[in-house]
């Protein structure tokens, strides 16, 4: 509901073609509404994993691409390798799989994780991030590398991957639009594999023709 459980904010109102300063009614609407539930009855219901239900057509740990094929190297092309990269990082986190996750990021990981805060350290991060992911089983990081540039060492890449909001991919005028974005440093191993080293999620909508700046190291969650 808006107001409560989604679109507290500002940036979150246009993704269903509603006018922001519609939030205080909208707010009462939605507590007049669940004052209104729990004096009603409902049948039990059961939500979930439960016993008897068919196993799983996939599973990360078994089936991900990266644990089919373990030693395919990284693409030639930077931009390939980028790209590579965050659906590796997109796939660990919608599977919950940590393992596949760690691959993902360097050891000194660090950035800001919004909703859940500013964070340090692979073991910080995955950590927090299980124990969110399991609050939030249906993650869908649709989302597309949208700017790159490389740093002067070679083993750096800036990056923003910009996230695809699947119920309003264009906008009126047919650009391609987009809910928010990752500001992103990528640092090359020793095996040619890159990682990420620095992140930072940021909600707010953006064109196709406006993509945001770099902006990297300042943690905003």
């Amino acid at each position: 509901m808006l107001g409560l459980s989604t679109g507290d904010r500002p940036v979150e109102y246009p993704a269903f073609g509603v006018d922001f300063e519609t939030r205080g009614a909208r707010y009462r609407e939605s507590v007049a509404l669940i004052n209104e539930l729990h004096q009603k009855r409902f049948p039990r219901v059961q939500s979930g994993w439960q016993m008897g239900f068919d196993a799983p057509a996939m599973v990360s740990e078994l089936h991900a691409p990266w644990v089919v094929l373990p030693d395919v190297p990284p693409p030639d092309n930077l931009q390939e390798a980028l790209e590579e990269l965050y659906c590796r990082y997109a796939f660990s986190v919608d599977q919950n799989d940590m393992m596949l996750l760690k691959s993902s990021y360097s050891e000194d990981i660090a950035g800001g994780f919004a909703p859940v805060g500013n964070l340090s350290g692979r073991e910080q991060v995955i950590g927090t991030l299980k124990n969110f992911r399991h609050l939030a089983p249906y993650w869908q990081h649709f989302a597309e590398v949208v700017r790159f540039e490389e740093e002067p060492d070679g083993q750096h890449v800036k990056l923003i991957v910009a996230r695809i909001i699947p119920e309003r991919p264009v906008d009126e005028a047919g650009n391609t639009v987009y809910g928010a974005h990752y500001q992103l440093r990528a640092r090359k191993t020793s095996t040619g594999q890159w990682q990420f080293c620095w992140t930072d999620y940021r909600p707010g909508w953006f064109t196709e023709h406006s993509l945001p700046e770099f902006d990297i190291g300042n943690a905003t969650a």
